[in-house]
């Protein structure tokens, strides 16, 4: 036990380092995280009426509500819960190890999420994901008492931990559906009616959350939207197994896909050891895993922050394997997979760094030049940092008269604006002469650019300011300069 708690906490340490060093690297504020702290800047009343009508549940919004009113608004202070949280992740993993009554594969999980470039990353992200994935994985580790001893305890600690996980995302259907199903399995028969009852209840309140913060928005989900536009890239969506050691972009790409197959080998001998040991107590990481996948390859969007739930299970599993198979190669492959991952992680730290506050300095610098955001979203990130004379243009969408956040609500879902409305929106902001800063972040409103040169105007090189090697394209943003 004490060797165990040992080993736990130096690994803990182990990765705290490194998500220090990208909380103080990562720069200012994407349009995301802006909006959740726009949100929690608000009266609770207002905040909690708006925060219901967001793309996710509430939860993580309130949790930042005291924090947003408590302490400055510095991008790093505002990181820190998130920080808190992803850090967190790691001894409870191994925790989750001990519970199942496999301290080795507890720890050498505890290893990979300590050392994985993507869940570092989101250890400082000022949104859901990091109290979404640590949800996960609390509420496996308290399905796997219940399921070992259902008493009235263990089902309240349960009841808590699926409740505040319903709430912290979207996509949260998807763990508790893997719990309840294995629940179903592992569970004595008197225990199954309260299971029922519980799971039935978590249902229903995530659907009518669901329909009060979607019936609107429905057909621009399904018809105009940049959620179901996402061109995946190569490989997915079993990159994302393989993310949880290596980036795309960080290593020779023949490095990140020979990463790739060992990862998704790893993961088939593991499940195929699983049922052959009739080793029950990773069903639901196999179950979850599986089920993310057939989320990620039927509904989308194509990011890896949507799925970051699945990384966990994924560890859980691979570290099952190479710790509790007889396999000869497994110490070799420990080795390659754990010093992949590191050099991914280094030099994604090393080079990324996000910058609206540099975009803003340039727009500032411009002087007598008109600045266009032609997507109503990116104007948020762009005035907190903006400071300059210069007008800003901002193309809103059909129907929204100020950008306000309760209008951003209403309209972040479209990616392609109708031509017509574009045409009218440019020539009630675009001046006759001079010259034009047209500043966008991905996605883009179509359209903008053939307006301009079909009416005279001339682009200049674009200037791109972007993480170098970033996962994620959101995280860019492009700077080109029009003039007559």
């Amino acid at each position: 036990m004490k060797r165990f708690s040992l080993y736990l906490s130096l690994i803990t340490i182990l990765g705290a380092i490194p998500r220090i060093i990208l909380l103080m690297r990562r720069g200012s504020f994407w349009f995301d995280e802006l909006f959740t702290l726009e949100l929690a800047k608000l009266p609770f009343g207002e905040m909690l009426a708006l925060a219901t009508r967001d793309t996710n549940p509430p939860l993580w919004t309130i949790i930042m509500w005291p924090w947003a009113h408590l302490l400055p608004h510095d991008e790093w202070i505002v990181r820190i819960l998130a920080l808190v949280l992803g850090t967190l992740l790691i001894p409870l993993i191994g925790l989750l190890g001990r519970a199942c009554g496999r301290d080795r594969a507890g720890l050498i999980a505890a290893l990979f999420v300590a050392i994985s470039p993507p869940l570092i990353y989101f250890s400082t992200e000022a949104r859901m994901y990091a109290l979404f994935t640590i949800l996960t994985v609390a509420v496996a580790l308290t399905a796997t008492h219940v399921i070992k001893n259902p008493s009235r305890a263990a089902l309240a600690i349960y009841t808590v931990t699926s409740t505040f996980l319903a709430a912290s995302h979207l996509y949260a259907i998807i763990p508790l559906a893997t719990q309840y199903l294995t629940g179903l399995m592992l569970l004595p028969q008197k225990t199954k009616k309260t299971w029922h009852i519980l799971h039935g209840g978590l249902i229903l309140a995530v659907a009518a959350w669901f329909f009060f913060s979607y019936y609107a928005k429905l057909p621009d989900l399904v018809g105009n939207s940049w959620f179901t536009r996402v061109i995946p890239g190569i490989g997915w969506p079993f990159s994302i197994f393989s993310s949880l050691f290596v980036l795309p972009g960080t290593l020779h790409t023949l490095l990140f896909f020979a990463i790739t197959a060992i990862t998704l080998t790893l993961i088939l001998i593991g499940i195929a050891f699983v049922f052959k040991r009739n080793e029950q107590h990773l069903i639901s990481s196999i179950m979850l895993m599986l089920l993310g996948l057939a989320l990620a390859s039927l509904i989308g969007p194509a990011k890896i922050k949507y799925f970051i739930f699945i990384l966990p299970a994924t560890a859980f599993l691979i570290a099952w394997m190479l710790a509790e198979t007889p396999m000869r190669w497994r110490h070799v492959t420990f080795v390659i997979v754990t010093i992949a991952a590191i050099a991914s992680t280094t030099l994604f730290i090393r080079t990324f760094r996000f910058s609206w506050d540099r975009v803003a300095r340039v727009a500032t610098e411009e002087s007598g030049i008109a600045i266009i955001i032609p997507w109503a979203v990116n104007y948020l990130p762009f005035s907190y940092y903006y400071h300059g004379e210069n007008p800003v243009g901002v193309i809103r969408s059909p129907g929204m008269d100020v950008v306000t956040i309760s209008t951003l609500l209403a309209s972040n879902w479209k990616w392609e604006l109708p031509q017509e409305h574009i045409e009218k929106e440019l020539a009630r902001i675009v001046p006759e002469d001079g010259a034009l800063l047209v500043v966008q972040s991905d996605p883009y409103v179509f359209g903008v650019q053939e307006w301009l040169e079909a009416h005279g105007w001339r682009r200049d090189e674009p200037q791109t300011f972007e993480a170098k090697n970033s996962f994620d394209a959101l995280h860019s943003v492009r700077v080109e300069r029009y003039k007559k």
